[in-house]
């Protein structure tokens, strides 16, 4: 099976936030709305792996090409983001959100990622149950050192904000655990 990158979803998040993001910044807005406890078993990835991220961090920080994304954040008005990670031993769990001036252009940004993601031949989607137009995916990736992962990312839109909720593991795994986990982020972007 074809992988989405050489480089896995992990890493790439991890090494992107490196690159331009911040260290935790508990008095910004985006993070505020992001969720903030570790699930059962992971514990926190410090900064810069989580904190605030400024465009070329944002345009590094999803599966999708980097040009292309950062075509999509530039031409819609990407406003900032940030994002947490969470890992144990093997896997690792990340929340990610995209703030935008309007909620349409959040919108914007969860169907142009699920256009690329269901473009992959990697990429099977699946149904989000109780989030408005949430947009789910399992997809197959290879890490640098040939480890397989399988990832089960949610994109879905609430107000101004666009989010995405990963789980990748080294075995494979329901939705059900990545399914939560957006739950509680949509009950958190609501609030």
């Amino acid at each position: 099976m074809r992988t989405i990158r050489a480089l896995t979803l992990a890493a790439a998040l991890l090494a992107v936030a490196c690159a331009g993001g911040g260290a935790e910044d508990p008095g910004d807005a985006l993070g505020q709305v992001l969720l903030a406890q570790a699930p059962e078993g992971f514990e926190p990835v410090e900064g810069p792996a989580s904190g605030p991220m400024d465009l070329s961090t944002a345009a590094a920080a999803t599966e999708i090409s980097q040009t292309k994304l950062r075509r999509q954040l530039n031409r819609t008005g990407f406003q900032g983001g940030y994002s947490r990670v969470w890992r144990d031993d093997q896997d690792f769990v990340a929340a990610v959100v995209f703030g935008f001036l309007n909620a349409g252009r959040a919108s914007e940004l969860v169907a142009f990622q699920a256009d690329e993601l269901g473009a992959k031949e990697s990429a099977q989607p699946f149904t989000v149950p109780g989030i408005d137009d949430a947009k789910g995916f399992t997809l197959n990736a290879r890490g640098r050192d040939g480890t397989t992962l399988f990832c089960q990312l949610v994109w879905f839109a609430h107000d101004t904000k666009a989010f995405e909720v990963r789980a990748c593991r080294t075995q494979p795994s329901s939705t059900d655990d990545v399914i939560e986990l957006a739950e509680q982020q949509w009950a958190l972007a609501q609030r």
